[in-house]
């Protein structure tokens, strides 16, 4: 009697486990079975977008855009108090909210890139793994804005002998340009997508119409997958950036014909150098290697065009101490930049290196250079940042620097800038003066893929070998040895030393 009432309860059971064995009818599987068989991909799909939707709830609980208002309002403040307190000649207070206004614009940036982010999810990851990704690119974005941060700081501190620290500060800052910049090109591929699908719901355009399927796309709408290639752009860039200011400086030689150039200074030899920055992330070593490389060319004379530093003479000079160094049997020559004068007052720059290193700096000022009673004049201007500046003593005066060059004289000028070897070209022709080669840098080539476009735009002369008809004017405009701040540049070639061989054309 028992058996048969187990047989009866099994029977009656039955139904809800029909179908498995694929036998036919129904298809009703018991909670516990279910819980057995694990969760559908429906419910995985399910509880992914759930997990999405948390995470932008964290991201963006609080008043995001209230938070960028006030951050840009602080930020404007913080440039108004500074330009006030360099018209008052308060340089102290002045560097003080220099500094606190280039922060605050960092933190708008960092503010965006962190909570971007924070979006980026792995569907075809497990939740466990997901979750794991997820939280290392989360530290891993707050150690670079961390570094980022902090390494202007290095700029106004003594420096550590161990260059470690100061230059991973700054491939951080290499890493957050980049990872911003592409971040910012990519929203602006999502505003104009959703801008594209906007005007379809209010206009009928035929044309419009053909294009908002292509505008639906994941590569023109996906924001995780823009942050995704932002990211990895960022860290393809500075690895190789970091690899192209690794290698040896690269030699460019450079052969320039000047008419009438005396015959006693064929062949005459001159090593240009510019934009060594040395500084929080180009150390003593890395000077050494400049100047023994410049040395190793046996040049006839040696031309700094301007950036030597970034910093203050106590806080560099072990790192500059190489300077000292150079040698040429016409002589070591330097020519102010712009970056010359951010820290130090430049005046003590000059002193410095004319005493202590033995640079003869030419600030609108000119040397003759003889050979067997020849003459070549050697000139270097002021930097053009003086004209904007008002620093007592210092503008970019051609006249001046060119008055003891006699006329007709074959001259070679050294303007760091290439808008100020612009400014010299206009004043030569108002004077009716001859320069036959002018030396710039200033631009490093663009230095970063993503700055070149602003190098090119803001400055009328970038990168190589330019000839202006009117006065038979050649400029030189050098990439540069070495780079500001980021250690990263677009290519190794780009850390040049250009050995110039003058012939008689």
């Amino acid at each position: 009697m028992q058996s048969s009432q187990t047989i009866d309860t099994l029977k009656n059971r039955l139904p809800l486990m029909q179908n498995l064995d694929g036998s036919g009818g129904t298809n009703r599987i018991s909670p516990m079975e279910n819980q057995q068989q694990g969760p559908s991909p429906e419910g995985e799909d399910q509880r992914k977008c759930s997990r999405i939707a948390n995470i932008k709830q964290k991201v963006y609980s609080g008043h995001i855009y209230y938070c960028l208002v006030v951050m840009l309002i602080i930020s404007t403040i913080f440039n108004l108090f500074f330009k006030l307190f360099r018209t008052i000649k308060f340089e102290f207070l002045a560097r003080i909210f220099e500094f606190l206004f280039f922060e605050s614009l960092l933190a708008i940036l960092s503010f965006l890139a962190y909570k971007r982010t924070s979006l980026i999810h792995f569907n075809s990851l497990s939740l466990a793994k997901s979750r794991l990704l997820h939280r290392i690119l989360q530290i891993f974005m707050v150690l670079i804005i961390f570094a980022t941060h902090f390494s202007p700081i290095f700029s106004v501190v003594p420096l550590p002998d161990d260059e470690l620290v100061t230059t991973t500060c700054y491939l951080a800052f290499g890493f957050w340009i980049h990872y911003g910049a592409f971040l910012l090109l990519l929203i602006l591929v999502e505003c104009f997508s959703t801008i594209v699908l906007w005007l379809k719901t209010k206009w009928s355009w035929k044309a419009l119409h053909s294009i908002v399927p292509v505008i639906r796309q994941p590569l023109f709408t996906s924001e995780n997958m823009h942050t995704i290639v932002a990211l990895l752009l960022a860290i393809f860039f500075t690895i190789e950036g970091l690899y192209s200011t690794s290698v040896k400086p690269t030699i460019k030689n450079l052969h320039i014909k000047i008419n009438n150039l005396p015959s006693e200074f064929e062949d005459f030899r001159i090593a240009m150098v510019s934009d060594i920055h040395a500084g929080p992330s180009v150390g003593k070593q890395r000077v050494f290697e400049i100047v023994e490389t410049v040395n190793s060319l046996n040049p006839d004379a040696i031309a700094i065009v301007g950036d030597f530093v970034d910093g203050y003479i106590k806080n560099m000079a072990n790192r500059i101490e190489p300077f000292k160094h150079f040698h040429a049997p016409y002589g070591v020559y330097g020519a102010l930049g712009n970056h010359d004068y951010f820290f130090e007052p430049v005046d003590n720059w000059i002193t410095y290196f004319s005493e202590k290193l033995g640079i003869k700096m030419l600030v609108n000022d000119a040397v003759i250079l003889k050979k067997d009673g020849k003459e070549l004049c050697f000139v270097g201007t002021d930097d053009l940042l003086a004209d904007f500046l008002n620093v007592r003593g210092h503008i970019l005066d051609v006249e001046q620097a060119l008055s003891q060059c006699p006329v007709n004289i074959s001259t070679i000028v050294m303007a760091h800038q290439p808008n100020g070897a612009a400014k010299v070209l206009r004043e030569i022709t108002r004077l009716n003066r001859r320069v036959d080669l002018i030396l710039s840098g200033h631009t490093h080539a663009g230095q970063m893929f993503i700055t070149l476009p602003f190098g090119y735009l803001f400055n009328l002369y970038f990168f190589g070998h330019y000839f202006y008809a009117p006065t038979d004017t050649q400029i030189y405009v050098s990439s540069g040895i070495n780079y500001w701040g980021p250690p990263l540049k677009m290519f190794p070639s780009l850390c040049e030393i250009v050995n110039i061989r003058l012939l008689k054309g």
